[in-house]
């Protein structure tokens, strides 16, 4: 695992870390059987702290839900990495 949560923050919004939690299971479940096996620690308690402080957050999240567990697994830089170097990844060499 490439980034070791030691410690994350409460959600403020605990109905909203719950609400993202069951969205983002959900968005998995629907990509394929494999892809909701990937929620599992610390993804979820991840989404909890994101969702639960950060409105802004959520929304990407949702967005994006098959990114969370690569984050885990990659970590943040490697993952840009991997996107930008992607074939959809012009649009990130653009910022």
């Amino acid at each position: 695992m490439a980034i070791a949560i030691r410690r994350l923050p409460q959600p403020f919004d605990r109905n909203m870390a719950e609400q993202a939690i069951n969205d983002v299971l959900s968005l998995l479940s629907e990509a394929g059987p494999d892809a909701a096996v990937r929620l599992e620690e610390p993804v979820p308690a991840l989404v909890a702290a994101l969702a639960g402080n950060s409105p802004y957050l959520r929304r990407t999240m949702l967005a994006h839900p098959s990114l969370l567990p690569d984050l885990v697994a990659l970590g943040p830089d490697a993952l840009f990495a991997r996107e930008l170097n992607s074939p959809g990844g012009a649009a990130l060499k653009a910022l």
